[in-house]
């Protein structure tokens, strides 16, 4: 998003700021911080998330199948762990 913001600022001729205070001002003023993601989402599961309500109505029954094949597999693979 740095860069983003310097090619901005450029494109504007705008004097911009060093990393560590684009990072300070980002995370203080806008309450929002940088993380890396614990572990990966499937594109449908994320999809249906970020979804407003009617497409939600839509992906239902494919999320619910979905759910449950991930529910399956989970307790499959502990039953192999037990063998």
């Amino acid at each position: 998003m740095y860069e983003l913001y310097v090619e901005n600022c450029k494109a504007r001729n705008v004097q911009y700021v060093k990393p560590g205070l684009y990072r300070s001002v980002f995370c203080s003023e806008f309450n929002l911080s940088f993380h890396q993601q614990k572990k990966d989402q499937c594109s449908k599961c994320e999809q249906y998330e970020n979804s407003n309500e009617e497409e939600k109505i839509k992906l239902c029954s494919y999320c619910n199948e979905h759910i449950e094949r991930k529910n399956r597999a989970r307790r499959e693979k502990a039953a192999d762990k037990e063998k």
